[in-house]
């Protein structure tokens, strides 16, 4: 999110973040022209997802989430390979917006969702890929994918 605030009467001013909405701190008297640039949720979902072969949104109280994670873990991914974007410890994202466009998108509100090679894969059911296999094969493709 870009923003700026310009102080009519040249007074500074404070922000304050609250899930991605602020709220600005003003003395009584003082006006404030506010402007403010932010993605749409499904933006920042797009970017996350475009940015690595491999995206996890997750949640620190989710146990499909840890079950997932530590899946994960067994395939040794780099940080240039893959990223958790963990939507509890997220607080400069709108998390609750974020959660409502995986409804819409997905079917389903809930952490974790799980993208490969920027598609969607799922989300607690990717475990059950992990033990057949099947997200192996989708990892492993994604990364030679990204290496030529």
């Amino acid at each position: 999110m870009a923003f700026a605030i310009v102080s009519l009467s040249g007074q500074a001013s404070h922000i304050k973040f609250v899930d991605h909405r602020f709220h600005l701190g003003r003395a009584v008297g003082y006006q404030y022209d506010i402007v403010c640039e932010t993605e749409s949720p499904g933006e920042i979902i797009d970017e996350y997802v475009a940015s690595k072969p491999i995206v996890l949104f997750s949640r620190t109280n989710c146990p499909p989430c840890k079950k997932l994670k530590a899946a994960l873990k067994t395939f040794k991914l780099t940080e240039k390979d893959f990223l958790d974007i963990d939507l509890v410890k997220r607080r400069d994202l709108p998390v609750r917006a974020i959660h409502a466009e995986f409804g819409t998108r997905y079917g389903s509100v809930y952490t974790p969702k799980l993208f490969i090679g920027g598609r969607f894969v799922g989300g607690k059911e990717t475990l059950k890929m992990f033990r057949n296999g099947e997200l192996a094969k989708l990892i492993k493709k994604a990364l030679a994918s990204k290496h030529h």
